[in-house]
C-alpha cells in the first residue's frame, strides 16, 4: 500500500509541477504585460484603467495550491541567486530542515546537518551546477535538532546569462525518509524471505505460465542437481520434467482451479535421472508458486509395504485354510477316542491303569476344547466376508442375561438396560452376540465381594458409528500394568479365577473383524468399562 501511495505521490507531484510550471508561465506573461501597463501606458490610462483585481487573486491562489502540493509530496523549493547571494525557500524548505522560518534560509545550518560523509556529495552537487555540469538527483541525510534522521532526494538547475555565467540556482529537495524505512523494511522482509526458503528441506520456486523460473531456493538446486541459482534460472520448467506434457496438465489444472496439493509427477535432474516428486501449487496471474519434495524413497516404501501386505495376506490365507484342515481332520479321531475312553469298562483294570486311563481322557477333552477355541478364533477372524444384517439389540441383550439368570439371582446382581427398545444396528449378528456375551461375563466374573455388583449395557448412535458398552463396578483392571496382556488369548490377569482366558481375545477379534475399535477405562478397585466403537457401512 505505502509503495502504491509513493508512486501516486510522485506522479501527482509530476503533474502538479507540470500545471504549475504552466500556470507560472502565464503568471510571468501577465506579469509582463501588467508592468508595461503600468510603466509605458500609466500615464496615458491610469485614470481609466483599475489594476486587475482578479489576477492579483488566481496569483494568489496558485501560490496556495503549490503549497499545499509541496505540503502533500512533502517537496520544498529554493532558488539561490549567485549575484545578490539573496536565498530564497518555500514554506515545506523549513518544516523539511526543521530549521526556524523567522531566521530566514541559512545553507551554513543546512550544511551541518547533513552527514559527514554525504556532505562532499551536496557540496560537488552545488559546484556542478556552478560550472555548467548537468547534476543527476542525489540524495543525503539529515540529522534534524530532536536527533531524529532524516533521507532527503535533491534535485537542482543553474540559469545562466548570455555571458554563460550562472546567475541563480534553484532547485528542490524532498523528504523521502517514509519511502526509505518502507524500502529497508522490504528489503529486510525479503532477506528473512530468501533465509526461510534456503532453510527449509523442500524445493520452493516461482515461475511464470511460460516457464521462466524466478525464483528458487538452494534445496531446489541440490534436488535438481545444478552448481548455482544462477545455473537453474537458466533452464526453463518444461526442461525439469521428465514427460514435459505434465507440465501442461498441470497447469491446465492449475488454471481451472487456482490451487493444487500433493500432485504427483516424474521430474528430471539435470544430469538426465528422475526421481518421482509431490508438488504442491498456486497460481496468481501470470505467475506459479510452487513447493516439491522428492518423494522417491516414500513410493518405494509404500510398495515394499504393499507387496509385503499382499504376501502376509497369502501367508495368513494359508494358514487359516491349514488350520482348518488340521481342526477337520483331527475332530473324527478325537471324537472316536473320546467315545472309546467313556464306553471302555474300567472294572477290569488296575488302579495304576485306572489313573493312566482317566488322564488320557482328560486329554482328549482338552484338546478338543483347544480345537473348538480354534473354530472359534478362525471364525472370528472372518467378519469382513459374513453377511451384515439389521438387529434388534434390545431383545438380544435380554436373551444374553438368560444364561446368567442363576449366577445373577444367586448374588443379587444389579443390572441396568441403557439401551432404548427400538435400538437397531447393522452388524454380524453372531459377532455382536458374542461380543456382548463375553463382556457380560467378565462383569459378573470379576465382582467384588463386598458391595452389590452391578452391571450396566449401553447403547448409543451416532451420525458414523454404533457405540456399544459394559460397564461394572467390580475389581478392575490396573492398566499400567496389565494394557498389554489384556487381549492376547489364554491370558487370565487372575490365575484364581475360572475360564480359559480366551474371551477377551474373541471380543477383541470381532472388533477387528467389524473395522471397529476397542477401549477399556479402567482403575483397580473401582470397576471397568469397555467401549466398542463399530463403523457404520
Amino acid at each position: 500500500m505505502y509503495i502504491h501511495l509513493y508512486q501516486f505521490r510522485r506522479v501527482a507531484f509530476m503533474e502538479i509541477q507540470s500545471t504549475v510550471s504552466t500556470l507560472l508561465g502565464m503568471l510571468i506573461l501577465g506579469s509582463g504585460v501588467y508592468s508595461i501597463y503600468q510603466g509605458t501606458w500609466s500615464r496615458r490610462f491610469k485614470q481609466r484603467i483599475p489594476p486587475n483585481k482578479k489576477l492579483l487573486q488566481e496569483n494568489k491562489n496558485l501560490k496556495f495550491m503549490l503549497r499545499q502540493a509541496q505540503q502533500e509530496v512533502k517537496i520544498g523549493s529554493w532558488e539561490w541567486n549567485t549575484r545578490t547571494n539573496e536565498v530564497y525557500w518555500s514554506d515545506e524548505m523549513y518544516a523539511i530542515f526543521d530549521l526556524p522560518k523567522d531566521e530566514g534560509p541559512n545553507i551554513d545550518n543546512l550544511r551541518k546537518q547533513i552527514f559527514e560523509e554525504d556532505r562532499l556529495v551536496f557540496d560537488q552537487s552545488m559546484r556542478d551546477h556552478l560550472n555548467g555540469r548537468v547534476s543527476r538527483r542525489m540524495e543525503y541525510r539529515i540529522r534534524i535538532s530532536t536527533g531524529d534522521i532524516k533521507y532527503i532526494a535533491a534535485t537542482g538547475r543553474a540559469i545562466f546569462d548570455k555571458d554563460k555565467k550562472p546567475h541563480s540556482l534553484f532547485g528542490t529537495a524532498q523528504d523521502i525518509t517514509t519511502q526509505k524505512e518502507i524500502s529497508k523494511s522490504l528489503f529486510q522482509e525479503k532477506k528473512k524471505y530468501h533465509l526461510l526458503a534456503d532453510s527449509l528441506p523442500v524445493a520452493i520456486f516461482r515461475s511464470n505460465v511460460k516457464g521462466e523460473l524466478l525464483f528458487v531456493n538452494q534445496a531446489m538446486v541440490e534436488m535438481f542437481g545444478f552448481d548455482s541459482e544462477e545455473e537453474l534460472l537458466r533452464q526453463n520448467c518444461f526442461a525439469l520434467y521428465a514427460n514435459p506434457v505434465d507440465r501442461e496438465e498441470l497447469l491446465d489444472e492449475l488454471n481451472a482451479s487456482g490451487k493444487l496439493t500433493d500432485y504427483q509427477m516424474t521430474f528430471q535432474r539435470s544430469d538426465g535421472t528422475t526421481f518421482v516428486g509431490e508438488q504442491n501449487s498456486l497460481i496468481e496471474g501470470n505467475e506459479l508458486h510452487g513447493i516439491v519434495q522428492d518423494i522417491t524413497d516414500r513410493v518405494e516404501s509404500e510398495k515394499e509395504k504393499s507387496n509385503l501386505i499382499e504376501t502376509l495376506k497369502g501367508q495368513n490365507k494359508d494358514l487359516e485354510e491349514f488350520a482348518f484342515i488340521i481342526s477337520h481332520n483331527l475332530r473324527s479321531p478325537l471324537s472316536n477316542m473320546m467315545g472309546l475312553t467313556q464306553i471302555f469298562d474300567k472294572s477290569s483294570v488296575t488302579s495304576d491303569n485306572l489313573e493312566i486311563l482317566n488322564l488320557i481322557e482328560q486329554s482328549t477333552v482338552n484338546l478338543d476344547q483347544i480345537i473348538k477355541d480354534l473354530n472359534q478364533t478362525l471364525t472370528a477372524r472372518e467378519g469382513q466376508k459374513k453377511l451384515r444384517e439389521v438387529i434388534d439389540l434390545y431383545p438380544m441383550s435380554h436373551e444374553i442375561l438368560v444364561n446368567f439368570r442363576g449366577i445373577i439371582e444367586d448374588n443379587d446382581i444389579q443390572v441396568e438396560f441403557n439401551i432404548s427398545p427400538d435400538a437397531q444396528l447393522k452388524s454380524v449378528h453372531d459377532f455382536i452376540k458374542n461380543i456382548l456375551s463375553y463382556l457380560v461375563d467378565n462383569a459378573i466374573k470379576f465382582r467384588r465381594s463386598n458391595i452389590q455388583p452391578k452391571v450396566k449395557i449401553s447403547f448409543e448412535e451416532t451420525q458414523n458409528s454404533y457405540v456399544l458398552s459394559v460397564c461394572d463396578n467390580g475389581i478392575g483392571i490396573d492398566l499400567e500394568a496389565d494394557e498389554n496382556r489384556l487381549f492376547l488369548i489364554y491370558e487370565k490377569l487372575d490365575g484364581k479365577m475360572e475360564g480359559r482366558g480366551l474371551g477377551l481375545y474373541l471380543v477383541k477379534n470381532h472388533v477387528n473383524a467389524l473395522n471397529g475399535k476397542i477401549k477399556v477405562e479402567s482403575q483397580p478397585g473401582q470397576g471397568s468399562k469397555f467401549i466398542i466403537e463399530l463403523p457404520k457401512e
